[in-house]
Order: structure tokens, then C-alpha cells, then sequence
């Protein structure tokens, strides 16, 4: 399926084989009965239109709001469920959830004849996203050197210390179906040469070069949450063992073998990063926090991650605060969150660049929640938001 945009944070799924639009029917049916071009979806059409509902774990819920239900698939085949709020699906359903796996075309053409080759992505593995990339098997993360790369030490996947710098990369779209990884310490990016894992030269995250071939990877479904990451230069995927990260014996993307868990990985996310701007929203309200003058409060409802709401009260620039803090800073009022013992509310009006060293109330440490959720905890006051 193609993902096309319906406006209103809605998208449609259209088929290009057989160039319909899968929509949801007023008696409970999933069907697909006009041919229609991707690019011409009427506006009155709302049986096709769908709000991607994030349900955590990485999976999402299809939700028509013409018809107040989710699309699901059973044993019986695809269907639809009860009527149920966007937010209010019970944790029971299992039918109801779904995981996105990107399909990358590798188009061989001969002829008039073109052959499309999918290759499953994890669409969690995001450009932009400053991630860690972290084994199971040995429990521990990929970090850049000058020149080499290595491992970190032994440590579960949670809580990641803040110091491990060396161990963040930044999510790279290096196009035709692949990404590169970035070391946020070093301005090099992760390479493979030869049967050898190494950093590059240094390049800037968003230079890096159209005939860099060595740092481009394409990411492989491993299953269970966990990708593989492959170079089509070396036909090698990277591996981790021991202390070394290495690459492996030639293996094409589509051969990953089952038995392969070194060579699997698992994104953990770098909560919130300094010089990002982010809105922060409750996984059980559902609402944004939000800025109003010299106050903080909740801002509107949203079902979906996939529809957040871009207003200015909720834009919130991350600062570096110092000593593994962040502090955060609304551009529209010009002024830091802060907790004042156990109220929140907003300082006078100050840059973002002009975060006082005395100010501790607007300082935060981010703390890990799991399933990439975070928390906001003051050190002085030693609460949380």
C-alpha cells in the first residue's frame, strides 16, 4: 500500500497493483470497489480515510472516523471492530493492532519489464532521531572511536547513562531505500570496509556524500522488533561479538538467517536532545503541555502522535541545562518551564540562550519511562512534572 495524505491528519492506503483505495463500508466491511489514481482522492470520501492511532510497542490502530471504528483482521479475515473512541481501545483487543513495515522498491529493469524486489524496513528506524543501537544477545550498544568501532560495556536497554555520548548516532536518510548513522560525539558516520566496522572521516550530519557507499545500510526485519543492518557494497551485514563490532560473512539483505542474533539490533531512542524543539504529550490524558503567558497548562487532545498539533504554546526548544539537565524553553512567551515546589509554571521572560547558571527550577533530568516515554524529573525539588 502506498500512504496517501487525506489532509486533516487523516491518510488513505491506496494499492498500486490494483489502483483502488481500501476503505471501510457503513456494514462492517473492508472492500476496495473503485479504481481511482493515488493522487485523485475525492474530499468526500470518508470511508477511505483512516487517523493512525499510537498504541505503544510500536504498534497502531487504523481508526475511520465516518464510521467511529478500527479496522481489524481475525482468523475470519479483515473486518472491523466495535465502536470505540480513537483513545479508548481496550487493551484486550489484539486484532485491532498492527506494526508498519516499510517496503523499499530495488527496481531491476529489462526490457519494458520492472521487477520489484521488497525488502522489509522497521519503521521505527527514523531520519532525524538520535538513537542508540543496542544487541540483546550481548547486552550492550555500538559506540564510535576515532577510527574504530567498538563496544560499550555490559547494560540493560533502559536508563542509558547520559555521559555514553560516544554511543548516540543520529538517523541519516541517505536515500534509495537506506540510512547512515552519525556519531553525535565524533562528526563521523558508521562504515564498513571490508569485514571491518569503522568510522569514517569526519563529515557533518548533513553532508555526507553521494558516492559514500561504505556508510550506506539498508534496514532488514529480524523479527520480534529487531532489525539487521546491511551494506550492498560489501554484501555484509555489521555483527557484534564480544567486544568487537565486526561484519559479517557475505550474506545478501533478503538472506538474513534466523540464528543471526548477533547480528540483530534494537533501536533505544536518546530521549530529548538539546537543540531539537518537541511538544510533550501524556500517554494517558492524551493532551499537550502547553505554555499561556506566566502559566503552564494542558493543550488539546490528540489520539494520534501522528497528529500533533503544532501550536506555538506547545513548541518547546530543548537547552542544554549542564550536568546532564535540560531545560525547556517556549519561543512564543519567551520564558522556561519551571517547577516551583508543586506547581509548574513558567519563569519571567529570558532567551533560550540566556538560561542563568542560578536557575534550578528550570532544570530537569529526563528519566527513561519505557516505550518511549519519558519523564521530567527536578533535582532541587526531587519531584517529578
Amino acid at each position: 500500500f502506498k500512504v496517501v495524505d487525506a489532509g486533516h491528519g487523516e491518510v488513505a492506503l491506496h494499492n498500486v497493483n490494483f489502483n483502488r483505495f481500501l476503505r471501510m463500508t457503513s456494514g462492517g466491511q473492508i472492500d476496495a470497489p473503485n479504481q481511482i489514481a493515488s493522487d485523485k482522492l475525492p474530499t468526500s470520501w470518508a470511508w477511505e480515510r483512516f487517523v493512525v492511532v499510537e498504541l505503544g510497542k510500536g504498534e497502531i490502530g487504523l481508526y475511520n472516523k465516518a464510521h467511529g471504528r478500527f479496522l481489524r483482521m481475525s482468523d475470519k479475515g479483515i473486518d472491523v471492530s466495535g465502536k470505540v473512541a480513537p483513545d479508548k481501545m481496550p487493551t484486550g483487543w489484539s486484532w485491532e493492532r498492527f506494526r508498519i513495515v516499510k517496503v523499499v522498491d530495488v527496481r531491476t529493469t529489462t526490457t519494458t519489464t520492472t521487477t520489484v524486489k521488497p525488502v522489509p524496513v522497521q519503521g521505527f528506524v527514523v531520519p532525524g532521531d538520535v538513537v542508540y543501537l543496542y544487541n540483546s544477545e550481548q547486552e550492550k550498544f555500538i559506540k564510535a572511536s576515532t577510527g574504530e568501532v567498538k563496544t560499550t560495556e555490559t547494560h540493560k536497554p533502559w536508563k542509558v547513562p547520559a555521559s555514553w555520548t560516544w554511543a548516540k548516532w543520529t538517523v541519516v536518510d541517505a536515500h534509495h531505500g537506506e540510512v547512515a548513522f552519525h556519531s553525535v560525539a565524533l562528526n563521523r558516520y558508521l562504515s564498513m570496509n571490508g569485514d571491518t566496522v569503522e568510522t569514517s572521516p569526519e563529515m557533518g550530519v548533513h553532508d555526507l556524500p553521494r558516492n559514500w557507499k561504505k556508510e550506506r545500510f539498508t534496514v532488514v526485519d529480524g523479527g520480534s522488533g529487531t532489525f539487521a543492518l546491511h551494506n550492498k557494497e560489501n554484501n555484509r551485514f555489521i555483527k557484534m561479538h564480544g567486544d568487537a563490532v565486526e561484519a559479517t560473512d557475505k550474506k545478501d539483505a533478503e538472506s538474513l538467517p534466523w540464528d543471526w542474533q548477533h547480528a540483530r539490533f534494537k533501536i533505544v531512542k536518546a530521549p530529548i536532545v538539546p537543540g531539537e524543539r518537541i511538544a510533550l504529550r501524556s500517554s494517558v490524558s492524551a493532551e499537550f503541555l502547553s505554555m499561556a503567558g506566566n502559566k503552564a497548562a494542558c493543550s488539546v487532545a490528540s489520539p494520534a502522535l501522528s497528529l500533533v498539533p503544532r501550536f506555538p504554546w506547545n513548541d518547546f526548544y530543548v537547552v542544554d541545562g549542564g550536568n546532564d539537565e535540560i531545560a525547556l524553553h517556549n519561543m512564543k512567551w519567551n520564558r522556561f518551564l519551571r517547577l516551583h515546589n508543586s506547581e509548574v509554571d513558567a519563569s519571567d521572560e529570558k532567551a533560550a540562550e540566556k538560561l542563568p547558571r542560578e536557575w534550578s527550577w528550570e532544570r530537569f533530568t529526563v528519566v527513561d519511562a519505557g516505550w518511549g516515554r519519558i519523564a521530567l524529573h527536578s533535582r532541587v525539588w526531587k519531584k517529578f512534572v
